[in-house]
């Protein structure tokens, strides 16, 4: 686990974490490869999301949001990622989803890993 010297990560190692620690406050930002880069630019993603997308998020679906907004960091190299998606819904969907169109795509289908 790589973070900032925040006291919120203090207690990592007692829970059995390997945990590294950059000092952002001594302009520290990477001590070889332990930065924060990566899951600062996933939250982000994520505001910027929240902010221009959805405007309002219930704490209720907080969780939907954060896996939708994980997927899409997670691909965010993937060339193909919307083909990806249509294959994934089109070709490997059960064929009751498939052979009706009245049917709802459910959220464990359509976030399943492809």
């Amino acid at each position: 686990m790589m973070t900032d010297e925040s006291n919120l990560s203090s207690n990592l190692q007692r829970r059995g974490f390997e945990h590294q620690v950059v000092i952002h406050s001594d302009k520290e930002w990477v001590r070889g490869e332990c930065h924060t880069q990566s899951i600062d630019d996933f939250w982000s993603m994520l505001k910027r999301g929240l902010i221009g997308s959805f405007h309002q998020v219930s704490i209720k679906h907080l969780h939907r949001y954060i896996t939708e907004f994980q997927s899409r960091f997670n691909s965010r190299e993937t060339q193909e990622i919307f083909a990806s998606v249509i294959i994934g819904l089109v070709i490997k969907a059960p064929s009751d989803i498939r052979n009706s169109r009245l049917r709802r795509l459910r959220l464990r289908f359509l976030s399943r890993t492809i």
